[in-house]
């Protein structure tokens, strides 16, 4: 480097601040620039070659997101570095608009709010493209079609995408329907009449669930008898599936076959009975003649 100051520095092009900008300073920066390009190019082969890297790539949105993060933080150094190698005073920059960070700081405080925990969702990987979940605070379900820095895409089982702040997704109670494994175990409640026999109940309940070709065998599905209700016996019916996002239509098919095959078992729905006991005494009320 002393090098090229001693046959480039002699030359001077322009005036630059305090100094005069040489030839040896542009080669520096050039340099710079050419480094930054190749460190770059280093960090994408990183993360398509290495476990971390791979596990990245699962996600499209997960991965460009991060590799996005990685280019401004490169290239913010970069500039940095071009700047100090031309005897630039980057504190005094950097205090000089000082002000008008912390103004800018104040009006979008809520978009660097969705960026910090865009970065957050990214590294924890809790929540990836492709999960099913649902926000418990605005009710919302659907699956995750995209992750980006500020915000997520968020697909209803109606097909509408929901642009979802990634604050949301961190401040708020989020059920994460696919977090630990693909099936997950989903409830129909019923009621019968008292009365009705439990084993068949049992019975045809267990077979409603194994004829679903979209409910799983293993785990096996399961009957519970959860309370002796006011007018019925109330049953739930516990099957496990993969089809977490379509989950409300399987529920439907499951209902659709219990009703006819309680039907065929003659086994009784009912419906909210109250019985009325009259007492006696009512001629007490009647007028006198």
């Amino acid at each position: 480097m002393e090098t090229i100051n001693t046959y480039l520095g002699n030359f001077e092009l322009f005036k630059f601040g305090e100094d005069y900008l040489t030839p040896a300073d542009l080669f520096i920066a050039v340099l710079i620039l050419i480094g930054t390009r190749f460190a770059w190019f280093f960090i994408k082969r990183v993360t398509e070659k290495t476990s971390l890297g791979q596990r990245i790539q699962a996600d499209p949105g997960r991965r460009n997101a991060v590799l996005q993060l990685f280019k401004y933080i490169l290239y913010t150094i970069a500039v940095i570095a071009i700047l100090n190698s031309l005897d630039v005073d980057t504190s005094l920059l950097i205090t000089s608009t000082a002000a008008l960070f912390v103004g800018i700081g104040f009006a979008l405080q809520s978009t660097f709010l969705d960026v910090a925990s865009g970065i957050i969702i990214l590294f924890e990987g809790t929540i990836e493209v492709g999960d099913v979940i649902r926000i418990q605070t605005t009710g919302l379900e659907g699956k995750v079609k995209a992750i980006g820095l500020r915000s997520s895409i968020v697909e209803t089982p109606d097909s509408v995408s929901i642009i979802v702040p990634n604050s949301k997704l961190t401040t708020s109670n989020v059920v994460n329907l696919s977090f630990n494994d693909e099936e997950t175990r989903f409830k129909v409640e019923i009621t019968v009449a008292y009365g009705s026999d439990l084993e068949k109940v049992k019975e045809v309940l267990l077979a409603c669930a194994l004829s679903n070709d979209k409910v799983l065998k293993n785990p096996s599905p399961k009957v519970r008898f959860t309370n002796f209700g006011d007018s019925a016996l109330e049953f739930e019916l516990l099957v496990w599936s993969n089809y977490s996002f379509l989950i409300d239509e399987v529920k439907s098919q499951l209902r659709y076959e219990i009703d006819k095959r309680f039907r065929t078992a003659r086994i009784e729905i009912p419906f909210p009975q109250r019985d009325i006991h009259i007492k006696s005494g009512l001629e007490r009320l009647q007028p006198k003649d």
